[in-house]
């Protein structure tokens, strides 16, 4: 029968810790990356002069609407809806 002293066990759990973190850390990147890419072929498939908008969330889970109008080079960073509607009527006064 085998021992397992507390040092073993706590070492054995911090690798564990260790490797999950690590893993954890491999799919924020994947994701990040995924984003850009898709960020990208957005940019490209909507090349033009119409205005584009999406949603971004920060760390807390909060929502963020964002757009660029390529026409005038403008660009927008809100919380609501509403504000980027508003951005968006107003390009169109």
């Amino acid at each position: 029968m085998t021992h397992i002293t507390i040092t073993q066990k706590r070492q054995s759990l911090e690798k564990t810790y260790t490797k999950s973190s690590h893993f954890h850390s491999l799919v924020s990147h994947f994701r990040q990356g995924l984003s850009h890419i898709a960020h990208g072929m957005m940019h490209f498939l909507t090349a033009g002069d119409e205005p584009r908008i999406w949603i971004e969330a920060d760390a807390q889970g909060n929502v963020l609407y964002k757009g660029h109008d390529p026409r005038t080079g403008r660009r927008f960073a809100g919380g609501t809806e509403q504000e980027i509607r508003i951005w968006l009527e107003e390009r169109y006064q």
